[in-house]
């Protein structure tokens, strides 16, 4: 091996040991979602969330089919989800090093996709984001390629077909590949992610009656709410991997370039995607979970377009983006200094964990049947197998015209339909994320409020509901809400009046 060569094998390394060093912060409650709709599926009650109730509550349909799968060869779904993550950051840096490698240059992308927390984060996180990553990197690489030998870029419009299915907004990276292909004298290859497109649709209108998820209709805002949320969003995304620095450099490489190949399309391909994602106003999870899927393509176009200038203007970069995420190694929100990781592990074990922990205890506690009203319902849903009322509406068509909470300043967190949550009757009802305040006494979410503020809803929640303390083994008690017409479950005590 040359001495050289060393450099191109430094990033996959420190990409794999940065990923397993965030091992024990993940999978998100969102991704256990996904695990109960490929649970329901495999045991035959279809893709839902709860059986006989069909609700398209997921945005990453070929992630849920791949669970689904594995779940039915006995598969254990939380270690594949974190599995699959770390090994597409490393495949990440992997590609970006041979890529550089082909054009002479140092690896410096995948230096900076290897050190970014956001990325190791991510990967353990679940919900396939570093997966989808690693889909359009792969897709503009394959393109390029494919352009330099003058063929058509199957290998590509591949890649773009496996992203579309994980998430359907990787269309506006399809429209300019489709463009170029077409300028370039290839068309067949544009079919292949339209297809995979055109025949998930099919099947949600088919299946779920409607065009969108159902999570895209209750988690929308009016558009200048949206846009507030979606420029501090991205001013977020600046702090945690200098994400607008790279797309500027990537847009003046592609200016440069007279005609509209891979470069140039893969550029405005990002420009739409962040521009959408500003539109929609992100999301509510941290380190700018919707912009990661384009970071690893966006400093490959990034460091393409320094290639010709001298080497110390790419370190300069390097080290202006590392500065950037600074505040992501440090965090200061939890009290004293920590790094990132021991704070994602201390919400792990303070949230996650405890969820999948009272799942687990519901399961052996309640008699079966029992509806239980929550708001984080993945891993509660995962480990309990009980049927939820999703406060959330995210599962259910119940917030669909249900005006939105402004005061709320959690993305997606805007609507409640309180009316329609206790016609459902549940047996039980989990407030407050299943936490007990600082103080000790019982938390009750924003969104949840209306339970509790004069009106109808809290008038009647009062009358029927009464708070109980159920002691849970291992853990500190959890205050629920039981209907007074019940009999407490085993090591539970009835709370006030």
């Amino acid at each position: 091996m040359k001495t050289s060569n060393v450099w191109y094998f430094l990033p996959p390394l420190l990409a794999l040991l940065h990923g397993l060093w965030f091992l024990g912060t993940g999978p998100v409650d969102d991704d256990y979602i996904c695990f109960r709709y490929a649970q329901n599926l495999v045991e035959g009650h279809g893709l839902v969330f709860n059986a006989g109730e069909r609700f398209e509550g997921f945005t990453t349909p070929l992630w849920v089919l791949m669970h689904a799968a594995w779940q039915a060869v006995g598969g254990d779904s939380p270690q594949l989800s974190v599995g699959l993550g770390i090994a597409a950051m490393f495949l990440c840096s992997v590609l970006l090093s041979v890529h550089a490698r082909r054009d002479g240059r140092a690896p410096w992308a995948a230096l900076v996709v290897a050190a970014a927390p956001a990325m190791a984060w991510h990967a353990v996180a679940g919900l396939g984001t570093v997966c989808l990553s690693l889909c359009l990197l792969s897709a503009f690489v394959a393109q390029q390629r494919a352009e330099q030998e003058r063929r058509p870029a199957w290998g590509a419009a591949l890649c773009l077909a496996v992203a579309c299915l994980l998430r359907q907004e990787c269309v506006l990276l399809v429209a300019p590949f489709a463009v170029a292909q077409w300028r370039a004298g290839f068309r067949a290859p544009v079919a292949l992610p339209l297809v995979a497109l055109v025949s998930w649709t099919l099947f949600r209108l088919g299946y779920y009656g409607r065009w969108l998820p159902i999570t895209f209709h209750a988690k929308s805002l009016p558009l200048g709410e949206d846009l507030a949320y979606g420029a501090s969003y991205l001013w977020d995304a600046t702090r945690n991997f200098g994400l607008p620095l790279w797309i500027l450099v990537a847009l003046w490489g592609s200016s440069r370039d007279r005609g509209f190949g891979a470069y140039k399309s893969a550029t405005v391909g990002v420009v739409v995607y962040a521009l959408y994602v500003v539109s929609v106003g992100g999301d509510f999870m941290v380190l700018s979970r919707f912009f990661v899927p384009i970071l690893p393509l966006v400093l490959c176009l990034a460091f393409g377009a320094l290639k010709d200038r001298r080497s110390v203007a790419m370190a300069l970069a390097v080290v202006a983006s590392l500065g950037m995420q600074w505040d992501q190694f440090v965090d200061s929100n939890l009290g004293p200094a920590q790094e990132a990781r021991a704070t994602r592990e201390q919400s792990q074990k303070g949230f996650k964990q405890r969820w999948v922990r009272l799942g687990e205890h519901f399961k052996v506690t309640v008699p079966a049947g029992s509806r239980v009203a929550i708001s984080p319902i993945g891993a509660f849903g995962w480990t309990s197998g009980l049927p939820l009322v999703d406060i959330l509406g995210l599962t259910n068509d119940s917030v669909l015209e249900v005006e939105p909470r402004l005061e709320t300043s959690v993305k997606g967190h805007h609507r409640t339909n309180y009316t329609w949550i206790l016609n459902q009757n549940p047996e039980y009802m989990i407030l407050g994320n299943g936490v007990r305040a600082s103080n000790g006494s019982i938390y009750i979410c924003p969104w949840e409020r209306s339970f509790f503020e004069p009106g109808d809803a809290s008038a009647r929640f009062a009358e029927t509901y009464r708070q109980a303390s159920m002691q849970i083994p291992e853990d500190h008690p959890l205050d629920l809400f039981i209907r007074r017409d019940l009999p407490l479950p085993a090591q539970t005590r009835w709370v006030g009046p």
